[in-house]
This record gives C-alpha cells, sequence and structure tokens, in this order.
C-alpha cells in the first residue's frame, strides 16, 4: 500500500471517528438540555417572581458549566484522535514495504549533510531492518557499520566522531507534531489546533 493510500486510509478513518464524536456530543448536549427543560417547567410551576430570577440564573450557570464540560469531551476527544492519528501513521511506516521505506530513508539522508554522511562510523536501524539498511546505505555511500537497535522503529541514528544525528522516525514525528497535529486537525474537524 503506498503511503498516500495509507495517509488517505487513516486520515478517512480519522474523519469517521470525528463525526462519531461529534454526533456523540449532540446528543449528549440535546438529552441535557431535555433535562434542563424538565427543570425548568417544575421551576415555572412556582410563580413567584423572586423564584424565577432565581431559575434564570440557575439555568444560565448550568447551561454554562453543561457547555464548558461538552467541549472539554469533544476537545479530549479530538485530541485523542489526533494522537491516534499519528501512531497509526508512525505505525504504517514502520511496517511499510521496502520502496516506502526506502523512500523515507532517502528523505533523512537528503537532510544530512555530506560532511556528517562521510564520517559516518555507525548506522544503527531496527533490527528488523538490518539487511535491508545495508543494502540502503552501500548505495547511498555510507560506510559505517551497520547495528540493529531495538529502541528504533523506524529510520536510522548516524553515528559519527563528533554527532549523532537523529533520522528515527519517532524523532521526526516529534519536530513536527505541532504542524502535523494543525494540519490533521484542519482536515478532520475544519479548525486549528489551539
Amino acid at each position: 500500500m503506498a503511503l498516500q493510500d495509507i495517509t488517505n486510509k487513516i486520515i478517512d478513518d480519522a474523519r469517521k471517528e470525528a463525526e462519531r464524536i461529534e454526533s456523540d456530543a449532540v446528543a449528549e448536549a440535546k438529552r441535557i438540555m431535555r433535562d434542563m427543560e424538565k427543570m425548568n417547567k417544575a421551576y415555572e410551576r412556582q410563580s413567584d417572581k423572586e423564584t424565577a430570577l432565581i431559575i434564570e440564573k440557575r439555568e444560565q450557570a448550568a447551561l454554562s458549566r453543561i457547555r464548558r464540560e461538552v467541549q472539554q469531551i469533544i476537545n479530549a476527544r479530538k485530541r485523542a484522535l489526533v494522537d491516534a492519528v499519528l501512531s497509526n501513521a508512525q505505525k504504517h511506516i514502520a511496517q511499510s514495504d521496502e520502496s516506502v521505506y526506502e523512500s523515507f530513508c532517502k528523505s533523512i539522508i537528503d537532510a544530512v549533510s555530506t560532511d556528517v554522511r562521510a564520517h559516518v562510523k555507525q548506522v544503527r536501524v531496527p533490527r528488523s531492518r538490518v539487511d535491508f539498511m545495508r543494502t540502503f546505505c552501500k548505495k547511498e555511500g555510507i560506510t559505517g557499520d551497520i547495528v540493529a537497535d531495538d529502541t528504533i522503529d523506524a529510520g536510522m541514528i548516524l553515528v559519527t566522531d563528533t554527532v549523532d544525528y537523529d533520522g528515527t522516525l519517532g524523532r521526526r514525528l516529534a519536530d513536527m507534531k505541532y504542524d502535523l497535529e494543525a494540519y490533521i486537525a484542519r482536515t478532520l474537524f475544519n479548525e486549528q489546533c489551539a
């Protein structure tokens, strides 16, 4: 499956989940409004002006509280959904076929200066990609030792005498997280992240 297809599927799944979340929130708000209307009818039976003012103040306070609570629930669910999209994207890239993975690794290498590439002593890679990375690094002219690292899910860490370049998927997603969150929120919820 191509990276774009994976991304489209993740976004489509997330969009459906976002619609479900919003639908649940609307249903909950309607239920709360029905409950408030029942309470209001009971209070309205009391014809006293003072009671009417108290009811109005209580209603405003309750509605304000309800709006805050519903918004907090929606925001928490949206944040969880955005985090799930990022997590799923990370899993899909880490488990992708060699052509997609090679494109990802090529983007890492292209971001590294030629000086760093020329002085690589060690390339730490996911255990499951050691053989692939040997071939890839040879093709890219990187001569460092290929070492399996169980803490890496995808990508690589290039080690020189003076610097370790962290080109792991986790690091790249962490560096881009704010921009990715904003993009995902715009795509799923048609809004900006706060």
